[in-house]
């Protein structure tokens, strides 16, 4: 019954993010609590969709005649939550990480967005990350509030503070 659900997130040489929405809906249609959420989407990861990556790797293996299957794949996190700005750039909201142990306060895996780079000043950096765990775990009044108390704090920051880090070279 998958037809017309396009599941697929997005994908990469590497990695592949899937949608499971869908089926935590087939599974819990009345609902269920984050924990057992992931728990069943941990045990669905092992014991099928893990399955059908290693059975893929071993036809394609065979296909191109290869010597040995030497690609493997497997499940590095469950997220309830996650926002992609653009290719190899996104924020998830982790709930279980590559140890198996469901995660009572998620935790933010946060790439190639601002918060990372050394061009974007600490304050801002650190507020970055900040919201980014409102959004992820918040309502859309408590991001405003946070984004309005940092532009106030923001505008009493020293100059020092709030200045790209840069260099300058050859000035005598």
């Amino acid at each position: 019954k998958t037809d017309d659900v396009d599941y697929i997130i997005a994908i990469d040489t590497d990695s592949v993010y899937i949608a499971l929405d869908e089926l935590v809906r087939a599974a819990f249609p009345n609902g269920a609590d984050d924990e057992k959420i992931t728990k069943f989407l941990d045990k669905v990861c092992n014991d099928t969709l893990q399955k059908i990556i290693n059975d893929s790797y071993q036809k394609l293996c065979g296909t191109m005649n290869a010597y040995e299957q030497k690609m493997h794949m497997k499940r590095e996190a469950i997220a309830n939550k996650g926002i992609w700005t653009a290719k190899k750039r996104y924020m998830l909201n982790v709930r279980m990480g590559e140890e198996n142990v469901y995660l009572k306060e998620p935790e933010l895996k946060i790439m190639g967005i601002e918060t990372a780079r050394s061009s974007t000043p600490e304050v801002v950096r650190n507020a970055l990350k900040n919201v980014i765990s409102v959004i992820m775990n918040g309502d859309e009044s408590a991001v405003h509030d946070f984004v309005a108390k940092f532009k106030n704090d923001f505008r009493g920051l020293p100059a020092e503070k709030v200045a790209f880090p840069r260099g300058c070279n050859g000035l005598s």
